[in-house]
C-alpha cells in the first residue's frame, strides 16, 4: 500500500482512492468460538475396551465412565446398529376386509374403505410401514419399498423414488423404480 506524507492514520490512500483500514482481531475473535464450539461432539463418554460391534453388546449406562470435559474427548461417536430382522408375528395372517379406516389427510379426516390388500406398497421417510406390514406377516403382498426399507427379506422389491398417482389400470406407469 502506498501511503502519503501527511495522511490520516486511519486511512490509507492509494492511487488517489481512499481506503479505510480495518482489525483483524474480531475475525480471530469469531474464528475462535467457532473452534471452541465445533469442538463439542455428541458423545459423552468413554468408549469400552473391546468396542462391541453392535448395540446389543453395550454396556449398560451405569458402568459407563462419564468424562468430566465432553468437548475435549476424541475418538468413534458412530452409532452401531445389529442387523434388524424382522420376524412376522403369524405365517399365514386373517384379513378381515372390506374394513373401512380413517385417514388423516391434508384437508382433515377422511374415510376409506379397503376392500383388498393383495399388493401393498408401503412407503414412509423411515421404513418403518414396510417393517410393520413385514412383522404382521404380510411381507409377501409388498410389491416396492422406499430406499429407507432395507431389513432382511426386501433386498429384491424395487426401490421406489416417486408415486405420483395409484390406481389399478396405471400401476406400472406410476411407479418409477430405481436400482438398489
Amino acid at each position: 500500500m502506498i501511503r502519503r506524507q501527511g495522511d490520516h492514520p486511519g486511512e490509507a490512500t492509494t492511487l488517489g482512492n481512499t481506503v479505510p483500514k480495518f482489525s483483524l482481531a474480531p475475525l480471530g475473535a469469531l474464528a475462535a468460538v467457532v473452534l471452541a464450539l465445533g469442538a463439542c461432539q455428541p458423545a459423552s463418554y468413554q468408549a469400552p475396551v473391546g468396542n462391541p460391534g453392535s448395540a446389543e453388546n453395550r454396556p449398560p449406562l451405569s458402568d459407563i465412565a462419564w468424562l468430566d470435559s465432553p468437548g475435549e474427548w476424541v475418538g468413534p461417536s458412530t452409532a452401531l446398529l445389529s442387523e434388524v430382522v424382522i420376524d412376522p408375528i403369524t405365517d399365514d395372517p386373517e384379513l378381515t376386509l372390506p374394513t373401512t379406516v380413517t385417514s388423516d389427510d391434508l384437508s382433515g379426516p377422511k374415510e376409506i374403505t379397503v376392500s383388498e390388500a393383495e399388493r401393498v406398497l408401503a412407503l414412509d421417510m423411515s421404513g418403518s410401514l414396510a417393517a410393520t406390514v413385514w412383522a404382521l406377516g404380510l411381507g409377501d403382498r409388498l410389491v416396492g419399498r422406499d430406499i429407507s426399507t432395507t431389513f432382511p427379506g426386501v433386498e429384491g422389491l424395487p426401490v421406489l423414488r416417486e408415486v405420483v398417482t395409484l390406481s389399478r389400470q396405471k400401476r406400472s406407469s406410476t411407479c418409477d423404480p430405481i436400482s438398489s
